[in-house]
């Protein structure tokens, strides 16, 4: 897959050049980026003729159905990759235990179980290194079903686990491993990503610690991996953190409701949301609180002389 991408803005349509001609609303576009993709569990051989030429050539997996795979105890397996596939949510911030077959590809993980719409191939934040996933690589068999494989020469294969990955996990043959959501960086070396028009009259971007701008001031931030969207919220302290206004969008910067008449000093922070983690757990680490102030109107007594 090749892809490539350019900034976009929204702009009034009667905003127009004195020549009578459009704002441009899109930036150039970027190097062309190549991927290659496999959108989910991988297709596996059907049938005992398929698996005969699978095993005489050089054969790549694709993305596809993993045909009727069971796991130790006999019950169908269904890969947490497909789509509607029910996931484990487990508790908020806690610990998960996960396990992934080999060949058949059947993978189970500990916790409470949801449904799912859509396929979620990611894993929320495990509290590190106080909080971890184990996992282990299941062997499997593959076996004729005795049936004969519609459309096809052979009968049909079906892939059953060897062991139980429990046993496997307390057999100490697995691993484990954290994950830490990466918060949405909001500065520089030390200078907040912060612009907007300043008490001099010039619009500028921040160069102090704590900016502050006459109003409506611009915030911006870097993308954070995995992150489609981001969540943003502003409070008049950082601590104890009282959100008076926030929103969601698609872009990394955003500019703050706040007017002339909302003198002082404000924080706002960010995070990112990840929709291939699980419902209730798509919401990523909070960047740092960033303070700035908003200065208003000021006015300047000048007395008169004749």
């Amino acid at each position: 897959m090749h892809w490539r991408v350019r900034a976009l803005r929204y702009i009034d349509d009667k905003d127009l050049l004195k020549n009578g001609l459009p704002r441009v609303s899109y930036g150039p576009w970027s190097q062309t980026f190549t991927s290659v993709i496999v959108g989910g569990p991988l297709a596996l051989p059907g049938s005992t003729t398929t698996l005969t030429d699978w095993n005489a050539q050089p054969y790549f997996l694709t993305s596809g159905d993993e045909g009727k795979t069971f796991d130790a105890t006999g019950h169908a397996v269904k890969s947490t990759e497909v789509a509607g596939s029910s996931v484990s949510t487990g508790a908020s911030g806690g610990t998960g235990s996960g396990s992934g077959s080999g060949t058949g590809g059947s993978s189970t993980s500990g916790g409470a179980t949801s449904g799912a719409t859509d396929a979620n191939v990611d894993l929320w934040d495990s509290g590190w290194p106080n909080g971890r996933y184990y996992w282990t690589v299941v062997p499997v068999i593959a076996a004729s079903s005795g049936k004969p494989t519609a459309g096809a020469t052979g009968t049909s294969i079906e892939y059953d686990d060897a062991v139980v990955p429990q046993d496997q996990c307390e057999a100490g043959i697995g691993m484990s491993f954290g994950k830490v959501s990466q918060p949405v960086v909001t500065a520089g070396s030390s200078t907040p990503w912060v612009s907007g028009l300043a008490p001099s009259g010039r619009v500028i971007a921040s160069a102090s610690k704590v900016p502050a701008v006459h109003d409506s001031p611009l915030v911006a931030w870097e993308p954070a991996v995995g992150a489609t969207t981001y969540e943003v919220q502003v409070s008049r302290k950082s601590y104890p953190w009282k959100t008076t206004w926030s929103t969601t969008t698609a872009a990394t910067s955003v500019v703050l409701p706040l007017g002339t008449t909302q003198i002082g000093t404000w924080s706002y922070r960010i995070r990112g949301i990840n929709p291939a983690l699980p419902a209730g757990a798509q919401a990523m680490s909070w960047s740092k609180p960033v303070r700035f102030g908003i200065t208003g109107d000021s006015f300047v007594v000048v007395k008169k002389t004749k």
